[in-house]
């Protein structure tokens, strides 16, 4: 974490709030149930709510319960998972959305809704969505 001086944090709770990873992979489980794992560089928001923002990076995702709902938040694309398992990229101009198990919704900003099926990858990008 950029904030630590320590490269290797067990057991700790992280704070709600903005963290940057700058290097290295971190795996986090979260108060929703759901299971992150991180790649630096990233840049990501957590709140109280079952829900992450992702600034940039890379995050993988797993929801281990199907009653359970988990979004990532990205510039681009608001990404929603019932008990599934996927991945999301992050830079300036686009969000890369990969499932590898369930599907996942991905809300626009248009307020569009597109259903990601499993083993499929699908880029959103700032002005359209796009296969």
């Amino acid at each position: 974490w950029a904030t630590s001086q320590d490269s290797t944090i067990r057991d700790k709770r992280l704070s709600t709030g903005r963290h940057r990873l700058e290097r290295g992979v971190v795996e986090f489980r979260l108060d929703a149930g759901a299971t992150a794992t991180l790649s630096g560089p990233a840049e990501i928001k957590l709140t109280d709510s079952p829900r992450l923002h992702l600034d940039r990076g890379q995050v993988t995702v797993v929801v281990h319960s199907e009653t359970h709902e988990f979004v990532v938040q990205t510039p681009h694309a608001e990404i929603v998972d019932r008990g599934t398992e996927f991945a999301a990229v992050v830079d300036e101009s686009s969000t890369l959305v990969h499932v590898f198990e369930g599907s996942v919704e991905a809300v626009l900003p248009s307020g569009d809704t597109l259903q990601i099926l499993p083993e499929t990858t699908f880029r959103i990008s700032v002005d359209e969505a796009e296969d």
